[in-house]
Parts: C-alpha cells; sequence; structure tokens
C-alpha cells in the first residue's frame, strides 16, 4: 500500500493562485466574446489591472492557505467574498479617479461579467481543494516512538497548529523504563515493541520523541526501516518540516553544535546584504509613508493629551540596549502602577491608538532605528529589560534570539497571534529560533508579504 505524503503548504498555495490566474484571464476572454463576440489573448493591458487586484484580495483573506483553518464552507464563502470586494474596489479606483474609462472592460460591462463567473470558479477550486487536503489528512499517520513529556508536547502542539493527519503513539524501547501511573499519557498509545507490527500500520514516517536516548538496537531498527524507504524524524527535525518552528523544551546543547543552518551568525556577506537592504528600503520607506505618519500624528494629538511619540528602552543584539521609537496608542502615564504585559482589547490604548495598531501605523517610527542600525526590517521583537529577566529564568535558550539584531516584523509576529505572557513567548522564541536557523532572502521576502496581509487585513494587534 502506498504511504499518503503530507503536501507542502506552498505547494497547495501555488496551486491555487495558478489556477486562479488562468480562470481570471480566461474568464475576462470568455466576457469579451460574450460582450463583443471577439477573443482579447493576453493582448489587452487593461485586463491585468482588475486581475492584480482580485489576487491581492484573494490573499489579504488568506485563501490561499496550505492547511485548513475552519470549515469548507468557510473558506469558500471568504473567496466569493474576496471577489465582491475585488470587484467594488476596482469600480472605485476606475469611476472615481477616471482610470481607463474608455476601456471596453470597464465601459461595456466585461468586468463585472468575468468577476461574476470567477466567483465559482475560485470556489469550486478551494472546495475540491480543500476536500482533497481532508481526505489526505484522514491517511497521514505518524507512529512515535515515546510515551513521556516530549510525546505529550508533541500532542498537545500537533493538535493545536492543525498540522495534518493522526499520531499514534507507541512505548518502543521505554518499556524498559519505570513508568509513572499518575502521570498522563498521549492518546492512542500502542504497546508495541516489535517493528513488523509498526511497518503493517503503514505509517507516513517515524517521529522519535522518547526521553531516554535511543538504544544501539532501536537505532539498527530504524535505519533498516530507513533505507526501506520510511521516513524516521527526530522531534526538533518534525517540529522544524512541518510546524516550521523549534521545540525549544525539547534541545539539548548538542543539537546547536551539530545542527545545519544558521547562516545569519557567521556569513559576513549575508549580514552585509542583509543590512544594506535595510537601510536602501528603510530610506525609501521613510519617505515614501512621511504624509501618513504626519496624519497619524495629528490624530494622536488632538484625541488625547500627552506626547506623540513613545520611547521605551529594549534589549537588541548582544544584549545591547536601544530606545525604540514608536507613536503613543495608549492613554498617558498608562505604566503609572508598573510595567506590565500589553493585551487583547487593552483598555490602556486609545481609540485612535487602536485603529493604529490595527494598520501597524504605530511601528513607523522605528523606521529611525532601522536606519541607525539598532534593528532589522525582520527579526526577533526586541523585548523590555525587566520582562527579558524573567524569560530567560523561565525559558531554555531564551538568550539566543539577541544573536541577530530584532526586527519591526519577523517570523513569530506572522505566524502567532499577539500574545502577553511567558507561555506565548514560548512560543514565539520556537518560531523565532527557526527564523534564525533557516534564514534566507526568500524567507524574509515571504515574511514581508504576510506582514503586508496583515495590514491590508487590519488584523494587528
Amino acid at each position: 500500500m502506498k504511504r499518503s505524503r503530507p503536501t507542502s503548504r506552498g505547494a497547495v498555495g501555488a496551486l491555487l493562485l495558478f489556477a486562479d490566474v488562468i480562470g481570471l484571464f480566461a474568464l475576462f476572454n470568455l466576457a469579451y466574446w460574450v460582450r463583443l463576440d471577439f477573443w482579447i489573448g493576453l493582448r489587452t493591458s487593461s485586463i491585468y489591472g482588475p486581475i492584480i487586484i482580485t489576487l491581492v484580495t484573494l490573499y489579504v483573506f488568506n485563501t490561499y492557505q496550505g492547511r485548513l483553518y475552519g470549515s469548507t464552507i468557510k473558506l469558500v464563502f471568504d473567496a466569493a467574498l474576496a471577489v465582491v470586494l475585488a470587484g467594488l474596489i476596482t469600480a472605485v479606483v476606475v469611476y472615481v479617479a477616471g482610470i481607463g474609462l474608455s476601456e471596453p472592460v470597464f465601459n461595456r460591462g466585461i468586468m463585472p461579467v468575468a468577476l461574476m463567473l470567477f466567483i465559482p470558479w475560485a470556489a469550486l477550486s478551494r472546495y475540491y481543494v480543500s476536500e482533497g487536503l481532508k481526505r489526505q489528512a484522514g491517511k497521514i499517520r505518524w507512529v512515535v516512538l515515546g510515551v513521556g513529556e516530549r510525546a505529550r508536547f508533541l500532542s498537545r502542539d500537533f493538535e493545536a497548529t492543525d498540522t495534518g493527519g493522526e499520531l499514534l503513539f507507541v512505548s518502543g524501547q521505554e518499556h524498559n523504563e519505570p513508568k509513572d501511573d499518575h502521570q498522563s499519557q498521549p492518546q492512542a498509545e500502542l504497546p508495541i515493541v516489535d517493528f513488523k507490527d509498526i511497518v503493517a500500520l503503514n505509517p507516513t514516517g517515524i517521529i522519535l520523541a522518547m526521553d531516554a536516548p535511543p538504544t544501539d538496537e532501536l537505532l539498527a531498527e530504524l535505519m533498516h526501516l530507513r533505507l526501506g524507504g520510511l521516513h524516521v524524524y527526530e522531534l526538533a527535525d518534525f517540529y522544524e518540516t512541518f510546524m516550521l518552528k523549534v521545540p525549544v523544551f525539547h534541545l539539548q546543547q548538542g543539537w546547536f553544535v551539530l545542527s545545519q543552518g544558521f547562516v545569519l551568525l557567521h556569513h559576513t556577506i549575508w549580514l552585509k546584504l542583509k543590512g544594506l537592504i535595510d537601510f536602501v528600503v528603510g530610506a525609501a520607506l521613510l519617505v515614501t509613508c512621511t504624509p501618513i505618519m504626519i496624519v497619524a500624528a495629528i490624530s494622536i494629538k488632538l484625541s488625547s493629551r500627552g506626547r506623540i511619540f513613545y520611547k521605551q528602552v529594549r534589549i537588541g543584539k548582544d544584549g545591547v540596549k536601544f530606545t525604540i521609537y514608536k507613536f503613543r496608542t495608549m492613554i498617558e502615564n498608562a505604566e503609572s502602577s508598573g510595567a506590565r504585559w500589553a493585551e487583547q482589547n487593552d483598555p490602556r490604548v486609545s481609540s485612535v491608538g487602536r485603529v493604529l495598531r490595527k494598520l501597524r501605523i504605530d511601528e513607523l517610527p522605528q523606521l529611525w532605528n532601522v536606519l541607525k542600525g539598532d534593528m532589522s526590517f525582520i527579526g526577533p521583537r526586541p523585548e523590555r529589560p525587566n520582562f527579558n529577566k524573567e524569560l530567560e529564568r523561565h525559558i531554555p535558550f531564551y538568550e539566543i534570539r539577541y544573536l541577530v539584531k530584532p526586527g519591526i516584523t519577523g517570523w513569530a509576529q506572522v505566524m502567532y497571534p499577539y500574545g502577553a505572557s511567558v507561555e506565548d513567548a514560548r512560543e514565539k522564541l520556537q518560531f523565532d529560533l527557526y527564523y534564525i536557523k533557516n534564514f534566507s532572502l526568500i524567507l524574509d521576502l515571504w515574511i514581508m508579504i504576510k506582514t503586508i496581509r496583515v495590514v491590508l487585513g487590519a488584523s494587528g494587534r
């Protein structure tokens, strides 16, 4: 029996994007044929604007996801709503700004016809992809060697991240270890010790999640299975491959010594290139966003008493302290009773501040920090010194995030919802370590694209 393999999230998103591009060009041609009785092919540039706006809106609505969130019906509904909104945005740009009014795509009703035809196209493509992912998830079966603490963490994180498939926990070599009957065990535990039984389960792969080091006998069996074509993952590798983070509580120092990656820490050329990009893009954005910043400053001044800018000491690269700049979004003297974590729907946030946070406009003054060299565009968020001491005390390897420059945005910010606790900081550190280990300009570009979606979708904290 053929083993089912998880489909790459990027591959699913690329497939949907390709289907949308083909569908939009084909349906705009069909609309021209219905309305004007001729085909345009790809030569009419006036259709490119509506097509780009539609694709961007579909992305903002998160319809190019590579894994499932919620129901298929919601995914289909979001796609249809995004197409309708794209049509309205295009109409506003065209008819209010007066751009392209003479083009047949706008003045002969071609765009509404094309987008109306595209709604079932976009909805059906996502319906079939979503159902296909669900069917695939039902065939994905991971055999986990281990039933202790590491296995329990895996069970919790696997379900929380909606990775897909099922976990079957196997005692493996741990059947020789003392077992605490009062300790909760992962669900679906199988008391299998014969590897022939494991092969009979036709698993997608095997995950090593034992609290004790594997014996030579176990490694020999696993090598035999690996050479036979069955994927075997050490726990950290599984997290990194399928959850896009590094399991900080399951790591030993030896992992950092032997693991590949971390080019950002010791390749001078990458550091200089990243710094050059930060300076050039930072200067360009500072000039471009100046009108937005002026409007934000006036709104803050008119809506509440107090300063326009907010300054705070943060921890930067190598633990060096620096002053971060933001637009003030809280009431004056919000921390008169002492420093505390910010919260979702924090009552200390002003009405104007709430809007600035949603659109991430409050972060724009940090462009000055980028130009000064204190920060990068992308990296771990800089923490406050008093919170940093507490986090280093409770979270192993927390200090590693200070080996790189902190960022205005980062992998943790786009992958994990806003949080304000030690547990949230642990989760975010796992994504920060993934970024530090797997840094590339492609990953930076992907983070910027996801950040733009957060801003356009007004889904900031």
